[in-house]
């Protein structure tokens, strides 16, 4: 089961997408002011959410029951969780300041608030819980160290990044970009920091989903008045 974030600027709903059998099935309503969406191992997931000058992240369980609710320090725009399944990862800011809330959901605590470029539109956890990859608009991609609380390795895989994933084993990221219409997912090998191949992905794609196996890209696409996910095998 996935679940999805769908609306518009007044309206906005929570949805259970059945992956093996492709439709829907629960729909709860959300806050119009929900703004991203992530989802743990254990199925449980969280919502961000974003006003004008607040932010905050919603921790609900795998059957969409909202557990509680933190206050972060500006409007939140992504969330992403660590592999233990309980971390969540909170990219928020404003025009002057962005930085990465790091909130524990169990307790609903906030634990850290680590620092990150301006511009950062993404992040996405590494597997062993060491690292933040984070994207910026210009298509740069940054380590950040979660220990040393700073950025320990950046390089430039293109113009235009917007959403991120990582392989299970954490060697490889997949990169979402769009350029107009176009939209495509560069494949780079992590320690190489380079694009080793790129895929194509849909138009209007909004953001990108690794299955826990790494052997399927879920691509989601949302325009004013049409919204889907599509299936991307990576196997073989």
């Amino acid at each position: 089961m996935m679940w999805l974030l769908s609306g518009n600027q007044s309206v906005r709903t929570l949805g259970e997408l059945n992956l093996a059998a492709g439709h829907l099935g629960a729909k709860l309503p959300e806050s119009a002011d929900a703004v991203a969406i992530a989802q743990a191992s254990t199925g449980a997931f969280a919502v961000g959410t974003a006003t004008t000058e607040a932010g905050a992240v919603e921790v609900r369980s795998s059957t969409g029951a909202l557990a509680g609710t933190v206050a972060v320090g500006a409007p939140v725009r992504e969330v992403t969780f660590g592999s233990d399944g309980v971390t969540v990862y909170a990219l928020d800011g404003t025009a002057t300041s962005t930085s990465v809330t790091v909130v524990d959901s169990q307790t609903r605590t906030i634990e850290d608030t680590l620092p990150v470029a301006l511009d950062t539109n993404f992040v996405v956890a590494s597997p062993d819980g060491q690292d933040l990859w984070a994207s910026e608009r210009d298509g740069t991609i940054d380590e950040l160290s979660i220990q040393l609380r700073r950025v320990v390795v950046s390089f430039s895989v293109g113009q235009s990044a917007s959403s991120l994933a990582i392989s299970p084993e954490g060697t490889t990221l997949y990169v979402l970009k769009g350029f107009g219409s176009i939209d495509n997912v560069s494949v780079v090998a992590q320690a190489a920091e380079r694009v080793r191949s790129v895929l194509p992905a849909p138009a209007n794609c909004v953001g990108i989903v690794l299955s826990p196996d790494g052997r399927t890209l879920y691509d989601a696409v949302g325009t004013p008045s049409v919204g889907n996910v599509q299936a991307f095998s990576l196997a073989g």
